[in-house]
């Protein structure tokens, strides 16, 4: 209140004072290489989520017409074989499975373009050598490995390791008071697709 006057030099002033007194901290701005393959391992990512869903409709078509497949090995090429000679009694039902069938092999398809492209484009990033250390990790490939490093950037800016983990949100809530100390669930916060990947 009383600060009605706004000009550049006065922001300005507010601004170098805040960062004499190490208030602002810098920010990470990603290169458009980095944002690039980002946006390629995003889109790998909605691929696989596109085709999940597609298959859990298929899955629920042939639930409600009571229809079990004997064939263990699902979405393999013998088992969309199975799908595609399959004959339902409406024919409504069979324009839906038609569809159905076709959209998952589409998506099949789109997944393993996506997934090409990828480990082509990754091999030029010039993150690619840290890429390759990540996946000395036991569960971590080429896919999960660029997906983390697309998404977290350059790790040197992190000078501690508690700072990349409070950075994802994988670090515990605390709701401590007087000689009370309550550790609670970690905090979320942040990126939640690398926190997912990690």
């Amino acid at each position: 209140p009383g600060d009605k006057i706004k000009t550049d030099k006065r922001d300005a002033l507010k601004l170098a004072k805040l960062l004499k007194s190490e208030d602002l901290t810098s920010i990470y701005v990603p290169e458009p290489e980095d944002e690039a393959v980002r946006d390629l391992s995003r889109a790998r990512e909605t691929g696989m989520k596109d085709l999940k869903e597609a298959k859990y409709q298929l899955k629920a078509l042939l639930l409600r017409s009571n229809i079990n497949s004997k064939i263990k090995d699902n979405w393999s090429l013998q088992h969309l074989r199975w799908l595609a000679e399959l004959v339902l009694p409406h024919p409504c039902q069979r324009i839906v499975l038609q569809e159905a069938v076709s959209t998952i092999t589409e998506r099949l398809k789109r997944l393993k373009r996506l997934d090409n492209e990828l480990t082509h484009q990754v091999k030029r990033w010039r993150f690619y050598p840290v890429v390759k250390a990540i996946q000395a990790l036991r569960g971590v490939r080429l896919l999960v490995a660029t997906g983390v490093i697309a998404e977290l950037g350059d790790l040197s800016r992190f000078d501690h390791p508690r700072k990349l983990m409070s950075y994802l949100g994988l670090v515990t809530s605390e709701h401590s008071s007087g000689d009370k100390r309550h550790l609670g669930a970690i905090t979320k916060c942040g990126n939640s697709r690398a926190r997912r990947l990690l």
